[in-house]
């Protein structure tokens, strides 16, 4: 079995080691090397990165057949003496985060009782799953300025092996399943937690930098939190303030009072949007109004045809066909040509016309499947089609009133 030297050192990143078998991971070359600092994915944390000679490491992942440690390469051509190099921006961001993600889930636990059951650590976002089904912001709050305030005591974060023994008597966080005899790696933030954890850590809290909460999730009966540290809070940090300084400037107005601003904004877009309807509706009866003389008998019924081709949309069409329908014993049959034609058909007469019927015997004028509808209403279309096939569409829709 090759040494994992990460258990014991997480700050080392230049190493000197032995090829002992090459083999290969999904179509890729990888090694199984003597002795490794790479990190593997394992235990929510993702895969360390970095050099082996000069060929990349991939991904580093654990063969489960006997616990071998597996570095996927870009490259097979490997001498049997290499040296490693840690991928130190990414090793130190891991660092961070589970360490960050120990003392927000012990904080958590201290703040409201709620325990982790899960933990995830993404290239975006880490996440936690805590046993409670919703906190308010001030329960948070609270949570984050106490795990910020054991991070700025900077204190001492120690690794140690114990018997699974000696530590069934520690007042351990969490514990995993394992088989009498074993050794159980522990994380201990002094006199703050201490738990079962195998992944690598910062030596002191202050490494971390800052632990933010950035947003919450409800995930069935637990809540899902979201949070950075370090590094990528600062980033997000920055990135947030931009946009804030951005918006402070657009809008004319300090910070302090951009959320009112906002608010006025949408509620004077709430009120243009409306009278843009009701300018919108007026418009289009009466436009509707200069048909009037344009509807031409057919049997026992008034008929209307005519092919619109200015951009209207099938809700302009439908308002247009409503208003003209307002009389009793009318047959509505329009359309609007263009990239995305329509056919709207409406009727006020009694239901021995069927406008759905009417309009399926026609759509393939405009080469569409797509439509149907009541006996009063009914529409299709969707794909590209001319004045002239909107018009042929019309045309026989109206010959087959008269049938």
């Amino acid at each position: 079995m090759s040494k994992r030297l990460y258990y014991t050192d997480a700050y080392t990143l230049k190493f000197d080691a032995n090829v002992i078998e090459r083999t290969e991971v999904d179509g890729q070359p990888a090694v199984v090397l003597d002795q490794s600092y790479f990190y593997p994915t394992t235990g929510g944390q993702p895969h360390d990165v970095g050099l082996l000679g000069d060929a990349v490491v991939t991904n580093v992942v654990v063969r489960k057949e006997d616990g071998a440690v597996l570095h996927q390469l870009d490259r097979a051509d490997l001498p049997d003496s290499v040296s490693g190099k840690i991928d130190w921006e990414r090793r130190f961001d891991h660092m961070q985060h589970h360490c960050g993600q120990h003392i927000l889930s012990r904080a958590f636990i201290e703040t409201v009782d709620a325990p982790t059951k899960g933990f995830h650590m993404g290239p975006a976002l880490c996440t936690i799953d805590i046993d409670v089904a919703e906190l308010s912001k001030a329960e948070i709050e609270a949570a984050e300025t106490l795990a910020n305030r054991i991070v700025q005591e900077n204190r001492p974060v120690d690794v140690r092996e114990v018997t699974l023994e000696v530590a069934q008597t520690l007042p351990i966080r969490k514990l995993p399943p394992l088989a009498p005899g074993s050794m159980v790696r522990l994380v201990d933030i002094t006199d703050f937690d201490l738990t079962a954890c195998g992944g690598t850590h910062v030596a002191r809290t202050g490494e971390i930098g800052l632990i933010k909460v950035v947003g919450t999730e409800r995930r069935k009966k637990m809540l899902r939190v979201s949070f950075l540290c370090g590094g990528r809070a600062i980033k997000d940090y920055d990135r947030k303030l931009h946009v804030l300084q951005d918006l402070t400037r657009l809008l004319s107005t300090g910070e302090e009072n951009l959320a009112g601003s906002v608010d006025k904004m949408q509620q004077e877009g709430k009120l243009m949007s409306r009278d843009l309807r009701i300018l919108r509706r007026d418009k289009l009866a009466a436009e509707a109004k200069k048909f009037e003389d344009a509807f031409e008998p057919v049997g026992n019924v008034s008929v209307f045809t005519h092919v619109f081709n200015d951009g209207e949309s099938v809700d302009d069409l439908r308002q247009i066909a409503t208003t003209l329908c307002e009389k009793e014993d009318r047959i509505v049959l329009i359309g609007s040509a263009g990239a995305q034609a329509m056919l709207l058909f409406r009727s006020s007469a009694d239901d021995s016309y069927h406008m759905g019927d009417l309009l399926r015997g026609v759509l393939e004028h405009i080469g569409s499947r797509s439509g149907g509808g009541r006996a009063d209403q009914a529409q299709g279309g969707g794909q590209a089609a001319t004045v002239e096939n909107v018009s042929a569409a019309l045309q026989a829709a109206r010959s087959n009133l008269s049938v």
